[in-house]
């Protein structure tokens, strides 16, 4: 690399870098190389600009008029294939695509802790790229790295004591309501019930999205207390009305916090209400569950309540423990065979009348049977199997078998 840089290069970067600043690394950047640089945060928000001026690009000159993409740019650019690859290279990519198409610009991702924190771009408008560029704009993203390094953790409108405050809290290390209470006055907080946690998961080296979500949160929702722990960013809401469902409170009262679930294809995991701050453990260890279970389900939803997934969270404990042979009763198995042999539906019988919570017109207009029909099946379904209906443990149980042998089906299906 000696060969192509002189001192020179080395000794203006390294002053830039001592002095300290984003911006002066970036100026001195532009000199060396005679071509505009822009830095980026992993929230798209604008850090550094040079030249400050505009010069015909619709990206540069976005920026620096508003200091960040438009809200379309900044979906167009999250959603390309660029952001994907970039958390996994070492090396530059050119961006090339939609409004960049006619002026591509050199970019390093750039990284703190292997964690995308933010990103450079080289413009090279009038400028026939060379090596000795290649080596130059290396050298520069090692000093905005080293830079960035000190900077990351700057850039926060919530106070320290509040961080650690929301951060404890979602972790479960307030205990006690003595300790709540002295926390929340401190921070002259006023948190009424009800509340709900809500959680939204990202690959843990892609925090941009992560990172513009909260942003929103900051502008526009300055109420609701939230943190990112490790690769999740958790919320609280709190004065839920009691006449209202949680999802169409999030949809409704937290409309930009939908838009952009919807625009970037989030999952949002969402727990119970609750009105005690203390049980917050609980409802974050929900939240999570409804995510995972809420993305694992075949539909279309983004938002996911742990309300709907309570039956199958405790399946899959069951299905890791117990083989699914030994959970059917045996009343499941000779219906079977005894309908095999006969011809008849004892079993699809019972099934929709357990399903049905043993109501007999609901069954009898499913089965599209007169009542009397039914009654008939059900008396004798009950001989052949040896197991009496008003039995309300039996009952219970084949509800569960049902579910199970309804859930085989749907993956026999897919498969």
């Amino acid at each position: 690399m000696g060969d192509l840089i002189s001192d020179c290069v080395y000794r203006k970067l390294f002053i830039a870098l001592h002095q300290g600043g984003i911006q002066r690394i970036a100026r001195t950047g532009y000199d060396l190389l005679d071509s505009p640089i822009i830095v980026v945060n992993a929230e798209l928000k604008k850090l550094a600009q040079y030249p400050e001026k505009p010069i015909g690009d619709p990206i540069w000159d976005t920026y620096y008029y508003q200091q960040s993409m438009t809200q379309q740019m900044t979906w167009q650019f999250l959603e390309d294939y660029t952001i994907q690859r970039s958390k996994h290279t070492e090396t530059p990519f050119w961006i090339n695509w939609g409004l960049a198409e006619h002026l591509p610009r050199l970019v390093y991702s750039i990284k703190v802790n292997n964690v995308v924190e933010g990103y450079v771009g080289f413009l090279f408008m009038n400028t026939e790229l060379t090596e000795k560029h290649l080596k130059i704009t290396e050298l520069i993203y090692q000093a905005l790295e080293i830079e960035m390094n000190k900077n990351v953790h700057l850039e926060s409108p919530r106070s320290p004591a509040e961080t650690v405050f929301v951060k404890d809290l979602f972790q479960g290390k307030i205990k006690s309501e003595e300790v709540l209470k002295k926390w929340l006055k401190g921070l002259n907080l006023n948190l009424e019930p009800n509340y709900c946690v809500a959680v939204v998961e990202e690959d843990r080296l892609e925090k941009t999205r992560l990172h513009y979500l909260k942003n929103l949160l900051d502008k526009n929702s300055p109420n609701l207390l939230y943190a990112i722990i490790e690769n999740s960013l958790y919320i609280l809401f709190s004065n839920i009305d009691n006449q209202t469902t949680l999802k169409n409170y999030i949809k409704a009262k937290n409309q930009r916090l939908n838009n952009i679930l919807e625009a970037f294809n989030l999952n949002i995991g969402v727990s119970n209400a609750f009105t005690n701050l203390l049980d917050i453990g609980s409802c974050v260890y929900q939240a999570d569950r409804a995510l995972l279970l809420g993305r694992n389900a075949a539909n279309n939803e983004l938002i996911h309540l742990y309300q709907d997934y309570v039956l199958e969270n405790l399946m899959t404990y069951i299905r890791k423990d117990v083989e699914t042979v030994n959970l059917y009763h045996p009343a499941i198995n000779i219906l079977r065979e005894y309908d095999s042999k006969n011809g008849t539906q004892y079993l699809n019988t019972l099934r929709v009348f357990i399903t049905s919570m043993c109501n007999h017109r609901d069954t009898a207009n499913k089965l599209f049977i007169h009542r009397n029909t039914l009654h008939y099946r059900l008396k004798k379904l009950q001989e052949i199997a040896g197991i009496s209906l008003e039995d309300t443990k039996l009952c219970t149980l084949l509800l569960f078998n049902f579910y199970l042998l309804d859930e085989k089906a749907t993956a026999n299906e897919s498969s």
